[in-house]
């Protein structure tokens, strides 16, 4: 119950947050992290569009192409494709270990 009130936005996690040292994004894991929970906040909305709006493929496709064919498909516009790409490439880095900056 702890983690679903400290992974969603909030007046809770605010206040904890407050208290709590928080390196930037490119000098530690747990700031790398941050900065992409912050970027998924974003682009969620964006994600669920995209995954209601555009069918499944018969042929797979990676993140980027599916978010390039929702862009195709009126699904999402420039703007909202490159913040989506955004929190999709902070994920890939904090999920392999490295940063994006």
């Amino acid at each position: 119950a702890i983690t679903a009130v400290l992974m969603a936005p909030g007046s809770t996690r605010q206040r904890f947050a407050s208290t709590c040292f928080a390196p930037r994004a490119g000098s530690s894991p747990l700031g790398n992290l941050e900065r992409t929970l912050q970027a998924w906040l974003l682009a969620e909305p964006l994600q669920r569009r995209l995954d209601t709006g555009l069918p499944a493929s018969e042929v797979p496709m990676t993140p980027a192409q599916r978010v390039a064919a929702g862009v195709a498909a009126g699904v999402l516009n420039a703007d909202e494709a490159d913040t989506l790409r955004a929190a999709q490439l902070a994920r890939d880095a904090v999920l392999a270990g490295r940063s994006e900056d």
